[in-house]
């Protein structure tokens, strides 16, 4: 699966994250496998949460 969201949003490997998102399939896009444009982005594991508004 590939995330993209629209500013910088820092994560460490052991990181949990909850993303809220518009799925796309990959074939639609022209690619193998699925994409997430992300909305927002919390990372459970430090407490820090990324949006866009």
């Amino acid at each position: 699966m590939v995330v993209f969201y629209h500013g910088l949003c820092l994560v460490s490997a052991e990181d949990r994250l909850l993303i809220r998102r518009k799925w796309y399939r990959g074939k639609k896009l022209g690619i193998q496998g699925n994409v997430v444009v992300a909305d927002r982005i919390e990372n459970l594991s430090s407490g820090i949460a990324f949006s866009r508004q």
